[in-house]
């Protein structure tokens, strides 16, 4: 992890984990509270590491495997509301017996002070393929997004959560997504980034609106117009 404490302009290295590195990484921080979600390369579980001194010191958790799923995670994203709750959007493998199939896109949130404990939520399994470059964010506990990339259907989705990520349900926004990135400033404003891969020799990155709280798309902006 790298640090700043004078705006970007320098920066120091501190280590949270040599043991149980990986790809799929995210970060997310509210004051002193610093949250960093990783994949083990090796065993393909989930990892938290967690500082509450502005990242000096971490502690770190093992997210237990979503009950008969394979411990296989990736594209994890990481949200934190306030200091206290930590919500995370990651894909898992639920067919043993054919470990390429049969994937779903995750919400699993947590107390930080009983990090130990967590609930999972299924935001959508609607083929064998769902899932991939997801992010996650909350407006506040209640209303909770995630975009996310349905790769059996060739669909971009974004998906909407008005209890907690008790129940989700989510919509159509693109056929094409290989990235993604979500914000909602509020409960109706929902931006989404995300790199639309159309089969020309480059890659466009556009941003997404919604006005209606991630229902239906309203406005495409095109980033890179051009290229």
């Amino acid at each position: 992890l790298f640090r700043s404490s004078d705006g970007g302009q320098n920066f120091d290295s501190l280590t949270i984990d040599e043991l149980h590195t990986g790809p799929f990484l995210d970060l997310d921080a509210e004051g002193d509270t610093v949250v960093v979600s990783w994949v083990d390369g090796v065993t393909n579980q989930l990892h938290y590491g967690i500082s509450n001194d502005g990242a000096t010191e971490y502690f770190y958790r093992t997210v237990p495997d979503y009950p008969n799923s394979l411990p296989y995670q990736i594209n994890t994203q990481v949200n934190l509301v306030g200091t206290d709750l930590l919500q995370s959007s990651y894909q898992v493998t639920m067919d043993v017996l054919n470990p390429t199939d049969a994937e779903t896109v995750l919400m699993a949130n947590s107390i930080i002070f009983n990090i130990d404990y967590w609930t999972y939520t299924n935001v959508d399994d609607n083929g064998n393929d769902v899932g991939a470059n997801s992010d996650i964010i909350a407006v506040d506990p209640t209303h909770l997004f995630a975009s996310y990339y349905d790769q059996t259907a060739f669909e971009f989705r974004v998906a909407r959560s008005v209890d907690g990520g008790v129940t989700w349900d989510s919509s159509y926004f693109d056929s094409s997504a290989n990235a993604t990135s979500i914000d909602a400033p509020t409960t109706s404003d929902v931006f989404v980034a995300y790199n639309y891969v159309g089969g020309g020799p480059f890659d466009d990155l556009w941003v997404v609106k919604s006005i209606d709280g991630g229902e239906n798309p309203d406005t495409y902006t095109e980033v890179n117009p051009g290229f």
